[in-house]
């Protein structure tokens, strides 16, 4: 199995994969990678487990054409 492959089924970034892998992940089957990381991760330090209650999504930030004429006309 591909990284990239593993890292998307366990619903993790390729990066964070690699640091498992580094650590002792079992990379050849799906079910020794899950069962890995229930023996070897703290739960707390998930995103599901985050106080703030941010899920690690991304906002973008959407700009209107009269907040660039607000800035534009400054002065």
């Amino acid at each position: 199995m591909k990284i990239i492959e593993l890292a998307q089924s366990l619903g993790i970034s390729r990066q964070l994969a690699y640091r498992h892998i580094a650590r002792g992940m079992p990379t050849e089957n799906l079910e020794l990678a899950k069962e890995w990381r229930k023996r070897n991760l703290d739960i707390t330090q998930t995103k599901q487990w985050r106080i703030d209650g941010n899920k690690g999504i991304k906002y973008s930030m959407n700009k209107t054409n009269r907040d660039n004429k607000g800035i534009n006309n400054v002065g």
